[in-house]
């Protein structure tokens, strides 16, 4: 009995804090940036030409929605040039990607399937950049 009373009070435990992060609201950039990362891990594996078109709109859709919004990191910086300086570059890796993206979506349409993982690996190094800098740990 007393074990089966620690096991439940542990899995409790470790319950709460999952919990709390479900009645956390995501921000409208982390639902951008989620809808992003499933149609970027949807390209990767394409080969159909159409779906792949598709899958590349919806990146870039996701992107220009997310161009409206700041990273939680520089909305708590204070307003001045430093801030500004950092928009700038965070609007400019977000603009590098959705021309990646359209590329992505030219070569789907043009039959180009080998020139895909190419462009994805000019993606990888863009989102690597975006996350170093706007992600916190």
């Amino acid at each position: 009995m007393k074990i089966q009373s620690l096991l439940f009070a542990c899995l409790m435990g470790m319950s709460l804090p999952l919990c709390a992060e479900a009645d956390k609201p995501e921000s409208p950039l982390a639902r951008q940036m989620s809808e992003l990362d499933d149609a970027y891990k949807a390209l990767k594996k394409e080969t159909d030409p159409e779906k792949g078109a598709a899958a590349a709109r919806v990146a870039q859709q996701a992107l220009a929605s997310g161009l409206a919004e700041l990273p939680e990191m520089l909305k708590k910086m204070p307003d001045g040039p430093a801030k500004a300086a950092a928009a700038a570059e965070y609007r400019k890796l977000m603009g590098q990607s959705y021309v990646v993206f359209c590329e992505i979506e030219q070569a789907f349409l043009a039959g180009k399937i080998d020139q895909i993982e190419g462009l994805i690996e000019n993606l990888k190094a863009i989102k690597k950049t975006g996350h170093q800098k706007f992600i916190e740990d």
